[in-house]
């Protein structure tokens, strides 16, 4: 008799693990939300104190935030590309997002992945600290421009023009990364247009503006007094010993590099592994065939070539990056489980009984 008791044992507990995961998911959310509304509140209440300058919009959250980086701490798994349980991947992207967009209201720049947690893997950073953020300035620029704040909105404008210029280095396959990436273009069309409109109400937006300053100096004298009653954490600030005669943005290019050819490195074992999977569920679903032939010793061997192709091509792949077990690799595995129980039901196990008629 077949004993299935581990197994439900297994599926159990993986059951549990997973809404365990949904339940943190839902905390990390509601965190989530508390710090971006913390964020936005400390932007309308700053008067350009040395606190609001210093912190850049990330200590009024206080305990929302504490709590909210333990919960991510606890959360990620030990390995960078490990598979995500239920939906924590989302958060995590999210997480990243929102401290892009502190660190931007910071210094301007682009968050350097090794300002994340270790574990916050290459996908997960792309499409929170750069796609997401690029949704973030987009909106960050609009509400920028009504208070004629030139300086601030070019260097959003150049920060979502220099990520798209990354992003198109990409050979992004249809997924979450590609549908975010499309949406990236329209963000930097938003900033365009917003800078337009302020050219025609009157504002250089060409020249060399000053950034930076508590003035807010701008071309003229109407944005000089409206940029005198903004709060300085609305004006992006730059790097202390940065150049702040130019309204540009600085991505970290080496660590962008470097993330870009780790996965450039992950797309080229995917394709191996889809070129080896497809060799090794044709061998199983051959089996299958053979087995109702019934032709028992050629199914044998077809199995035992899928074992083979497993053994010695996919597991390691899938092994270096276990985000790529679902999928090809999991089709295989679930074609390969139907023909060796096939073959276990019919003729006993590993095909010990052969073919009475000699196939």
């Amino acid at each position: 008799n077949l004993d299935l008791t581990a197994l439900d044992s297994d599926i159990s507990i993986s059951e549990a693990k997973r809404q365990e995961a949904f339940d943190t998911s839902a905390k990390i959310k509601v965190l989530l939300i508390k710090a971006k509304r913390s964020l936005e509140q400390q932007q309308v209440n700053d008067t350009g104190s040395e606190a609001g300058a210093d912190n850049g919009g990330g200590n009024d959250g206080g305990d929302c935030n504490l709590e909210l980086e333990a919960l991510i701490a606890k959360s990620l798994p030990s390995e960078k590309q490990s598979v995500r349980v239920a939906n924590l991947s989302f958060q995590f992207q999210e997480y990243a997002r929102l401290k892009s967009y502190q660190y931007f209201l910071s210094t301007g720049n682009l968050l350097p992945p090794s300002k994340l947690p270790p574990t916050i893997s290459d996908e997960e950073y792309l499409a929170g600290s750069v796609m997401g953020l690029t949704e973030d300035l987009s909106r960050y620029v609009i509400g920028r421009a009504t208070a004629r704040d030139v300086s601030s909105v070019k260097i959003a404008k150049s920060l979502v023009e220099k990520c798209l210029k990354y992003l198109m280095k990409f050979d992004f396959r249809n997924g979450m990364l590609r549908r975010r990436y499309d949406g990236v273009k329209y963000q930097l069309k938003t900033c365009e247009t917003v800078l337009y409109e302020l050219s025609v109400t009157g504002l250089n937006v060409h020249g060399t503006n000053e950034i930076g300053t508590n003035s807010g100096k701008n071309e003229n004298r109407d944005n000089d007094m409206d940029m005198d009653c903004e709060p300085q954490s609305k004006r992006v600030k730059t790097e202390p010993n940065g150049d702040a005669s130019i309204a540009d943005a600085i991505i970290p290019e080496r660590e962008l590099d470097e993330l870009h050819a780790r996965i450039e490195h992950r797309d080229d074992l995917r394709e191996k592994l889809i070129k080896r999977c497809r060799d090794a569920q044709k061998a199983a679903k051959q089996a299958i065939f053979a087995l109702h032939r019934p032709d028992y010793k050629r199914a044998s061997r077809l199995i035992a070539d899928c074992e083979r192709i497993v053994k010695n091509d996919l597991n390691p792949i899938v092994e270096e990056d276990p985000s790529l077990h679902y999928g090809s690799y999991a089709n295989v595995l679930e074609e390969y489980a139907e023909a060796k129980l096939f073959q276990v039901w019919l003729v006993g196990k590993d095909g010990d009984n052969g073919d009475e008629n000699g196939n």
